[in-house]
């Protein structure tokens, strides 16, 4: 369901209620046959992305907008809302992988 050109999920710390401030938006995503959630970024804020290289942010974390919520720009699934780069914090989902950068 993902459309930036309808709404771009921003990439963030921690997981803000307002969504901001944005350290680079989600270009693309693309779901794999094994079940992963590839994510494709831009206009990424170098310090940020120097701080996630240097391992500052090894964990992060979606947040997604519910099937007919009001703020759903495509209420019809789950909409990414924003990707949430955690410092200590685990994730909920304990057994992501640490990032890698392709």
């Amino acid at each position: 369901n993902y459309d930036p050109k309808k709404v771009s999920a921003p990439l963030v710390i921690g997981h803000p209620d307002n969504n901001q401030p944005a350290y680079g938006w989600v270009k693309s995503l693309q779901a794999t046959p094994d079940g992963r959630l590839l994510m494709l970024a831009e206009q990424i804020n170098p310090a940020f992305a120097q701080a996630v290289k240097n391992g500052q942010f090894k964990k992060r974390s979606a947040s997604f907008h519910s099937p007919g919520a009001y703020s759903n720009p495509c209420p019809r699934g789950y909409y990414l809302r924003h990707v949430g780069w955690l410092g200590s914090m685990p994730p909920a989902i304990n057994s992501l992988a640490d990032v890698q950068f392709a």
